[in-house]
């Protein structure tokens, strides 16, 4: 069903698309551990829903509502690059590497 479900996501600019390779993702998981995964997944998107709301009203109640494109990158810009650094720090390099010997613990 996965496999079937990544042939037909040739399109990768379409939202719907990118959404759903996302979730398809999430079913990889055991199924033992598959509920922990989705509920994990909506109480970090929550939360962080939850915080973006809380900065906004606060940046634009301290600043005024004709900052809010540069508050809105003041206060996202941090954490993209932050992202950015994990991202370069954590994930190897697998240019050349075959799949199918790779080993999963």
């Amino acid at each position: 069903m996965i496999e079937e479900a990544k042939m037909n996501n040739n399109d990768s600019k379409d939202p719907i698309n990118k959404q759903r390779g996302y979730y398809l993702g999430m079913l990889a998981v055991l199924t033992i551990m598959r509920a922990s995964v989705y509920g994990a997944n909506g109480m970090i998107s929550g939360i962080g829903m939850l915080m973006g709301i809380v900065v906004m009203v606060l940046g634009i109640g301290l600043t005024g509502s004709d900052n809010v494109g540069l508050l809105s990158l003041v206060t996202t810009l941090p954490f993209i690059l932050l992202a950015m650094v994990l991202l370069m720090k954590n994930v190897k390099e697998t240019n050349g590497q075959d799949l199918n010997d790779v080993e999963v613990n």
